[in-house]
């Protein structure tokens, strides 16, 4: 019997399990082209909600790729999906005379160190590129005057084309700004252009009587107020750190908004609002974080990123304690310019799989290729999986080889030969399918990489990774109209293996 000399602690650790435990095959890893979304960064998507709000709706142009990164999330929710672009995309901004590209966090971080956008005129730009971020409006309110202030002396000519508001304003008017008269005690709100350089502005239509007649209007006091005023109700005024700090109208509000309705659906609408941030570099809110409205926006925003904080000779950006000037006028910039660029290239999507090369900070067990073609099925399979030694490549034949061609079985193993290796790491099937396109209306010819990937996943749930992926409880495929080829194996009477179409 066993027995210690001294008092002491005798540990033991007993095994009582009776199985080997199920090792997951969940992370699947994609790359390709996308409307939006970070470029040359690994991001997980857990749903195809997801994918769409990360990455934008599927186009003509890509849908063979949406729909294979939404194929595998209808089975697994850890998709590692890369965007890439080619080297002619940019980002939408409000200088036409400058290309502004920013592909990503990092990216931006990098360039803003280094002054790349000491050069652009505009403040703000789209998160990332694209011609998704065209007709966005980033409108920012300074002050409480800004937000709302009242006008007294007003004249409007009878065709209602010009208001002459002499003195009587403490604010410039921006672009857009709202203007509320009172005509014969009708409140009646007008949108005015202001002339730049004067104290003129045009409205948009005449103002008219209870009759609907035009009618001119001579001293009439008036309310203008910020073109968003309405969706804020409150007025920016001095933070409770600036005040500490002996500062004061530090606070501002910004509203991005989608102008021609390409995003949300409805022109106009407000996609996204920041209140009381503040003008000042080093404000912090109640819980210490940066209120600044750079970094606000900046680490917060779907759509836009601040590119140029100072606006103008005005004193954003300057300490807390600084007492920020009232009359500063509205600053609205319209983004436009933003483009896709041309259509990826081969290259374009092999720069985008090498950064799942390092096995020490990726974590995948599977690679889909999408409607990628040979020569980058190849590229993969030999510097990738073959390198990580953990994963396995997942890849169809082309649509050519199985749309509307005569002889499928024997472009199919062309294109397998195509590849000029046989490996350990991938797995090529024979075909694709027809699904519904519920964004667009459409049926879509899609590659089944992405399903096969999906039921690998879907076979680590239901039984164990060694299982095959096959069979009528663990082999169904999902959202799919038809397959297009289908290849059945059989046994002729000569005890020969034939494939039938």
């Amino acid at each position: 019997m066993a027995f210690t000399l001294s008092p002491g602690v005798n540990v033991r650790e007993i095994d009582l399990s009776t199985v080997v435990p199920t090792v997951a095959t969940t992370d699947c890893g994609l790359v390709g082209s996308f409307s939006t979304g970070p470029v040359d960064e690994i991001t997980l998507v857990s749903s195809e909600n997801d994918l769409v709000r990360e990455f934008g709706k599927p186009t003509n142009s890509n849908a063979a790729l949406f729909f294979t990164a939404a194929s595998f999330l209808a089975y697994g929710d850890h998709l590692r999906l890369v965007r890439v672009v080619h080297s002619d995309a940019v980002n939408a901004d409000a200088d036409p005379a400058h290309s502004v590209l920013v592909k990503n966090d990092a990216d931006f971080d990098a360039k803003l160190a280094l002054g790349a956008f000491s050069a652009v005129a505009s403040h703000s730009a789209a998160r990332f590129p694209g011609k998704y971020g065209n007709a966005l409006k980033v409108s920012l309110c300074p002050s409480a005057q800004a937000f709302s202030q009242t006008i007294t002396g007003v004249d409007v000519d009878v065709a209602g084309v010009v208001i002459a508001i002499g003195a009587h304003f403490t604010t410039e008017l921006a672009v857009g700004s709202k203007l509320l008269i009172t005509v014969s005690g009708v409140q009646q709100t007008r949108t005015i252009t202001v002339v730049a350089g004067d104290e003129t502005a045009h409205v948009d239509a005449p103002f008219v009587n209870s009759l609907g007649v035009p009618v001119a209007v001579t001293g009439a006091s008036a309310t203008a107020q910020w073109e968003y005023a309405n969706l804020f109700g409150v007025a920016p005024g001095t933070s409770d750190f600036a005040a500490s700090k002996g500062g004061s109208n530090d606070e501002c509000h910004v509203a991005v908004v989608d102008t021609d309705g390409s995003l949300s659906g409805v022109p106009g609408e407000l996609v996204e609002k920041y209140a009381f941030l503040s003008k000042a570099s080093d404000a912090k809110s109640v819980d210490g974080a940066s209120s600044f409205f750079a970094n606000q926006i900046n680490n917060g925003s779907s759509y836009v990123r601040i590119i140029n904080s100072h606006l103008g000779a005005e004193d954003f950006g300057s300490p807390a304690s600084t007492h920020f000037a009232t009359a500063i006028a509205p600053v609205s910039e319209v983004l436009s310019g933003g483009a896709d660029g041309t259509a990826i290239t081969d290259g374009d999507r092999m720069l985008g799989y090498d950064l799942f090369t390092d096995v020490e900070t990726v974590d995948i067990s599977l690679l889909a290729i999408g409607d990628a073609s040979p020569a980058v099925a190849a590229y993969v399979i030999s510097n990738v999986a073959e390198v990580r030694k953990d994963c396995v490549v997942l890849l169809s034949p082309q649509q050519s080889d199985v749309v509307n061609n005569a002889n499928p079985v024997a472009a199919v193993l062309a294109t397998r030969q195509l590849l000029g290796i046989s490996s350990s790491y991938a797995v090529m099937d024979s075909g694709w399918k027809k699904q519904y396109d519920k964004y667009n209306d459409v049926y879509r010819n899609v590659p089944l990489n992405g399903d096969i990937a999906g039921l690998c996943v879907n076979t680590d749930n239901v039984a164990h990774p060694w299982y095959s992926p096959a069979g009528l409880n663990r082999g169904h495929v999902k959202n799919v109209i038809k397959l297009i080829y289908q290849t059945l194996l059989n046994i002729d009477e000569n005890h020969n293996f034939k494939y039938n179409n």
